[in-house]
């Protein structure tokens, strides 16, 4: 079974990567992540611009529904 501490460190030290080499291109970098991480740090909250949980799909459920799929 995993370390969930272990593997909480390894996102972590992969979303500040993330976050450094976009800082230090000044902006001229975006990255689009797509991801369940919800970490607790000022600078990553800061950082999210949609939370999708809750009922709350990047697919909206009228969608699916519209066009015969499933959101099973």
């Amino acid at each position: 079974m995993p370390n969930s501490s272990v593997d909480r460190e390894a996102v972590l030290r992969l979303f500040e990567l993330m976050r450094d080499v976009v800082t230090d291109l000044r902006g001229g970098f975006q990255i689009i992540v797509s991801d369940h991480a919800n970490l607790p740090g000022e600078w990553f909250q800061n950082c999210v611009r949609y939370k999708r949980r809750d009922g709350e799909a990047l697919i909206p459920q009228v969608w699916i529904d519209e066009h015969g799929g499933s959101s099973d």
